[in-house]
């Protein structure tokens, strides 16, 4: 085949790829499937240091350093203050990875889930999933955790 012909047929593949594409959206975003808890003593210091303890193992686990893990924690509790009803929660690395975490509430207490780790791709905020079930999972000592559908407090585990 000739170099013109070939780029032709290149041109023409090109174009048939950008319609098959043309007008479907490039980041898909669901909804998880997980019962959520309320933190109920969100105020409480010593709680407050277990959950950023917790994230930041979590995030040095993940491949994150120890300096960045804590940096990202930062923010966090204001995130929590401000929902309205339980849900995840979510931080971001330096390295342009989005982590998200949810709270629950179990027999053993307080649980810290690691639901999601997706890395952020491009200007455009392209996304790829990089997502298992509960990825990582920690009790949260000296916290009290809220059932969403009991409103009960679960205790706090020491």
């Amino acid at each position: 085949m000739r170099p013109l012909g070939l780029l032709i047929l290149i041109l023409i593949l090109i174009c048939l790829a950008g319609c098959g594409s043309a007008g479907v959206p490039h980041v898909v975003e669901y909804e998880p499937s997980f019962r959520a808890a309320r933190l109920t003593d969100l105020s409480d210091a010593a709680c407050r240091g277990s959950l950023s303890a917790q994230v930041a193992s979590v995030l040095e686990k993940e491949g994150e350093t120890s300096d960045a893990a804590r940096m990202m924690t930062t923010g966090l509790f204001a995130d929590l203050q401000r929902q309205t009803e339980p849900g995840p929660f979510f931080t971001f690395s330096p390295g342009g990875f989005r982590y998200g975490f949810f709270l629950q509430a179990t027999e053993s207490g307080c649980v810290l889930r690691l639901y999601e780790r997706r890395q952020m791709l491009g200007d455009r905020g392209l996304r790829s999933m990089d997502t298992l079930d509960y990825l990582a999972s920690r009790t949260v000592l000296y916290c009290a955790c809220s059932d969403p559908d009991t409103q009960q407090d679960i205790p706090e585990k020491h």
